[in-house]
């Protein structure tokens, strides 16, 4: 019987960086959407993906092939590869959702808008509006919340950002609402941030509000520094 998906936040390398560029996440990421429009067969898209991909991305490509053939969720085959928890969390929740192209689609988005950030006056803001950011794009995919505050954790921020929403993560477990956990765990995040993820609890639009919070944060960092160029490696 093949093994289950595991959930975002479960494997090891938790907190290492990616190697992979945001250039291959996004290669991936927007090629694959295309390929899967239209019902398209899963095997015959990465084989045809495969033939015109980079060099550097084909090993990508077949693990995510090897791991589709024995049974398993195409996002499972990207663990071993060093990708960030919350790009495969992503993947696995379209896979599960039987919208993958979807799913895909919206990390391609996030992929984007992050490489369009300015360079941060400070750092740790830039980092948690990294992680909401992503937080946000999980949660509209499917991925529950503590499993997602965890992969947003893991994916190669600060120490400290890292430390304090892996608490949150374990405090959303315990029961407390996200808005609360970060009040808790991060009392340097401005107080207009947990006001606007605790309104956003309330109206019930947490998924959608979180984009704000991330742009907030990013104003807050340092809006009017000069922008990154398309090549700049945050993941």
């Amino acid at each position: 019987m093949a093994q289950k998906p595991v959930a975002p936040g479960r494997r090891a390398g938790r907190g290492s960086p990616s190697r992979w560029e945001p250039r291959d996440l996004l290669w991936v990421c927007r090629h694959l959407a295309a390929a899967l429009q239209g019902d398209q067969d899963i095997l015959r898209a990465l084989d045809a993906l495969s033939q015109h991909s980079p060099a550097r991305l084909r090993g990508l490509l077949a693990a995510m092939r090897e791991s589709y053939v024995a049974g398993n969720a195409l996002a499972r085959g990207l663990i071993p590869s060093g990708v960030p928890s919350y790009l495969w969390g992503t993947m696995l929740a379209g896979e599960l959702q039987r919208d993958l192209p979807g799913a895909l689609n919206k990390l391609a988005e996030r992929i984007e808008t992050e490489q369009l950030m300015p360079l941060p006056r400070d750092r740790q803001l830039h980092a948690y509006s990294l992680a909401l950011g992503r937080l946000g794009m999980m949660l509209q995919v499917g991925v529950p919340l503590v499993q997602a505050t965890e992969a947003a954790a893991e994916s190669g921020l600060l120490a400290e950002v890292r430390e304090a929403l892996m608490g949150v993560s374990r405090a959303v477990s315990d029961g407390s609402d996200l808005s609360e956990a970060l009040a808790r765990a991060a009392p340097d995040l401005p107080p207009m941030t947990t006001e606007m993820i605790r309104d956003a609890e309330a109206a019930g639009n947490l998924s959608s509000a979180l984009p704000v919070v991330a742009d907030y944060l990013l104003d807050a960092a340092g809006e009017n520094a000069p922008r990154r160029g398309k090549e700049a490696h945050h993941a």
